[in-house]
């Protein structure tokens, strides 16, 4: 506190102030001598940390010099990689180059070898050597036959286009030789020989075309309704009818897996037949199962079963049909098409009207069947004793059931 402080705050001219004043002096003092005495105990303290803090900074350089030669050093790493980078760009465009002019030479050498081998093999009967031969043509690079022009080669595409005319002709008349004996291997060598030449729409239509001759004979024999057949013999009938159609689906599927695409168009040309052997059978199905006479419920539940079955058999074709269409080699548009395709043939078939003249007659016959059963369940009905219902309600819940199971 300073003294003009003090002069305001004591009255100096008592000696009781002057005494006050004083004592305030001395209180001040003591805490400076204390003050300056912590501070003086601290001075090795302070002078330790000023030693460490000056070996720091020394470091602190040394660290600063060694950074700016890293520095350097990954600029330099930097520049390096990207001199290598700009190396191996132009490195790998010349491979790829390289590699290109390579397979122009292959498909060059290879086109000359097919033109000359492809009439050979055929003239040999080697139709799979021609068909491979043609294969390779198919898949070359159009930039490859440019080239070839280009360079004052003869144009080999007439020559080859011609060829592969005359093995078409020639797969197409032997496969239907082949049909004509009913020789199955054959005809499934020969129907794997279109694609390789760009005709597997062909070959599935002419494949499918065989095996829908096969399966109306077939069908004939599965349409046939045996008298011991039981109760459900027609729908026995029915699902040997769908069973041979599915199966000659099936063939057709395994053998086109690589052209998932033209399973419609199969299927267009053999559903024709099975719809017609699913119509023969539901035509016998419907004329036996009319109403009896003389008319009763319980004879009506046979034929309610039989027509119920005869009716699931018909969509579970319809659902393996959906199923079987190999979807997965196929782009977003080709997919819907082949999807569309297969629903529109299965709405335009014989064998959908088919089905709702068989839900029809079901319908009728549940008709009668619950109409009867409600009215025998009223003939039949007894109050019960201490209760203020009857046993017609307990019938008419159980039969509602029962027609609705």
């Amino acid at each position: 506190m300073s003294i003009a402080l003090l002069l305001e705050k004591y009255d100096v001219s008592s000696e009781d102030g002057l005494q006050k004043a004083l004592n305030e002096i001395e209180k001040e003092e003591s805490e400076v001598n204390d003050a300056l005495s912590n501070a003086l105990s601290k001075a090795c303290v302070l002078e330790g940390r000023l030693r460490t803090t000056s070996q720091a900074c020394t470091k602190l350089s040394e660290v600063k010099f060694e950074a700016q030669n890293a520095a350097d050093m990954v600029n330099k790493t930097a520049a390096l990689a990207r001199g290598v980078s700009a190396k191996v760009r132009q490195l790998d465009l010349a491979r790829s180059r390289v590699a290109e002019c390579q397979q122009r030479v292959h498909d060059l050498i290879d086109l000359k070898v097919c033109s000359a081998g492809v009439d050979a093999a055929i003239k040999a009967h080697d139709y799979e050597t021609a068909a491979g031969h043609i294969s390779r043509f198919l898949s070359m690079e159009p930039a490859s036959v440019a080239a070839a022009r280009a360079r004052g080669d003869a144009d080999f595409r007439q020559d080859i286009t011609a060829a592969t005319n005359t093995l078409r002709d020639h797969l197409i008349k032997k496969f239907e030789e082949a049909a004509a004996k009913e020789d199955d291997v054959s005809v499934e060598k020969f129907f794997k020989l279109f694609p390789q030449i760009g005709c597997a729409e062909l070959g599935v239509d002419m494949l499918s075309k065989y095996l829908a001759t096969q399966l109306e004979i077939k069908l004939r024999r599965c349409s046939v309704v045996s008298g011991g057949g039981g109760e459900a013999a027609h729908a026995d009938a029915l699902t040997r009818v769908l069973e041979a159609g599915a199966a000659a689906l099936e063939r057709i599927r395994a053998l086109s897996a690589a052209n998932g695409h033209t399973l419609p168009a199969a299927l267009k040309r053999i559903q024709p037949p099975i719809c017609a052997a699913v119509r023969t059978v539901s035509r016998s199905l419907l004329a036996a199962r009319r109403l009896p006479e003389p008319k009763s419920s319980l004879a009506v539940e046979p034929a309610l079963n039989e027509l119920a079955m005869a009716h699931q058999r018909v969509y579970l074709y319809f659902a393996f049909l959906r199923r079987r269409v190999d979807l997965s080699a196929m782009d977003e548009s080709a997919r819907n098409i082949c999807v569309e395709s297969v629903e529109k043939i299965i709405a335009d078939s014989d064998m959908t009207r088919t089905a709702q003249d068989i839900l029809s007659h079901y319908l009728t016959l549940e008709r009668y069947y619950l109409e009867e059963s409600v009215s025998k369940a009223l003939k039949l009905s007894t109050p019960q004793p201490g209760l203020t219902t009857s046993s017609l309600v307990d019938d008419v819940f159980f039969i509602a059931r029962k027609v609705i199971r």
